[in-house]
Parts: structure tokens; C-alpha cells; sequence
């Protein structure tokens, strides 16, 4: 799995509106620079062990990983075929932007509310994968609703 090519089925797929420069995850000159030089071209901050961007990272590509490889083996573009997942995926994009790039999360509170509701009932993840997932969100959440 590529983070390059798990963004851009994002934005074909997930989210209804072209993204504009501000509400992408990586900036162009990131994306290239990943092409060529992979991981090591994203920001160092992201890497840094038991920090809460290299958490926030870290989540969005394990559960990236997971929905990639999910249990009833839809194709990644074809989950968004499912209103709910459809919506999952989109919100669990705009807190990723909004833990690792500090941008604003578009409704916010009932968002994080989707989020943690599916990672609490799917079928589509391992049990094991979305309760650790589900957990390491509201971990982000309370740590992000103190700094405010």
C-alpha cells in the first residue's frame, strides 16, 4: 500500500469536491519528493516515536492497511459504494488533515462521533484491528480536546 495511491483513491473515491491546496495531506513537491526518496521525504515530525503526529500517522496507515485489506474483501475504490463506510472514510481523512497539518475539521463533533461509531460496529475490520483503532482515536481526541 502506497500512501500516494491511498490519497488519491481518497480524493477519486471519497471525497465530492476537488481538494484544494490547504486540505491536502501532502503538498505537491511532498508527492514527488515520495516518488523518489519514499517515507523519508514526508516531515520528520510524523516519525517521531510516541509523539501524537507520528500517532495520528501512524493510525491513518494502519487503517488505511486494514481497509485495504478488509474482511469481506471489497476492493478499496468499491467501499465507496456504502453510504456509512463512504462517510467513515472521508471523516477519518479530515481528522487525519487536522491532527497532522492542523487544519480545520469540518463538523468537528458529530464527525469524530461517525468515526468512533464505526470503528465500534463494523464487520468490515478484524475485531482486533478496529477496537485498537477505535482506541487510538479517542486517545487522539482526548489529547487534542486538551490542547485546545
Amino acid at each position: 500500500m502506497s500512501l500516494i495511491y491511498t490519497l488519491r483513491d481518497i480524493e477519486k473515491f471519497f471525497l465530492t469536491e476537488p481538494l484544494t491546496q490547504d486540505q491536502c495531506l501532502l503538498t505537491d513537491y511532498e508527492i514527488e519528493e515520495c516518488k523518489r526518496r519514499y517515507c523519508h521525504a514526508l516531515p520528520h515530525e510524523w516519525f517521531a516515536e510516541d509523539s501524537r503526529l507520528h500517532t495520528a500517522f501512524r493510525w491513518f496507515m494502519d487503517l488505511m492497511w486494514a481497509l485495504e485489506w478488509n474482511e469481506r474483501r471489497v476492493p478499496f475504490p468499491f467501499l465507496a459504494n456504502d453510504p456509512l463506510t463512504f462517510a467513515f472514510i472521508r471523516e477519518a481523512y479530515w481528522f487525519t488533515l487536522s491532527a497532522l497539518r492542523k487544519r480545520p475539521w469540518p463538523q468537528e463533533r458529530e464527525a469524530a462521533g461517525l468515526i468512533e461509531t464505526f470503528l465500534a460496529d463494523t464487520d468490515l475490520l478484524r475485531a482486533k484491528d478496529a477496537s485498537r483503532l477505535r482506541k487510538t482515536f479517542l486517545s487522539l481526541r482526548r489529547n487534542s480536546l486538551k490542547m485546545q
